[in-house]
């Protein structure tokens, strides 16, 4: 399995919220960062992707172009959803539903070691997700 076909095999288990399978393809010390107020591990990614979804039901993750180069795969994600339920992300105040439409185009890269993640950077698009839902920053 190539680094692309792990980063696409990561979203779709995301999408899917196979959170088994999502642990699965991610390194016990896994990176994620650019969005979050610090870097933060796999535990505390997989956290925050459980809570978007319960927030926005229809949370969606789509890689747009996205290229391989060894171990690297960059490209553009589109995230799409709709804040209808209570988002608690960790380490803030729940935050109540809006019922607002959001998406955002987010510049990622990840990092593949073996057959699992080992990082995913991201630079967010503007305006971001809490902007759009009139969330209070961190």
């Amino acid at each position: 399995m190539g680094a692309l076909d792990t980063v696409n095999a990561l979203t779709a288990a995301l999408n899917a919220q196979q959170w088994d399978t999502v642990a699965s393809y991610l390194t016990d010390d896994f990176v994620f960062s650019g969005v979050t107020p610090q870097p933060v591990g796999k535990q505390a990614f997989i956290a925050g992707q459980q809570a978007w979804f319960a927030g926005a039901p229809d949370w969606h993750i789509a890689l747009d172009n996205p290229s391989e180069s060894g171990d690297t795969v960059q490209g553009m994600s589109h995230v799409s959803g709709t804040h209808t339920g209570t988002l608690a992300l960790p380490g803030m105040p729940p935050f109540a539903a809006t019922g607002r439409r959001f998406t955002t185009t987010d510049q990622n890269t990840a990092t593949v070691r073996g057959n699992q993640l080992s990082s995913i950077t991201i630079v967010p698009g503007s305006p971001g997700i809490p902007e759009q839902l009139g969330m209070p920053r961190p």
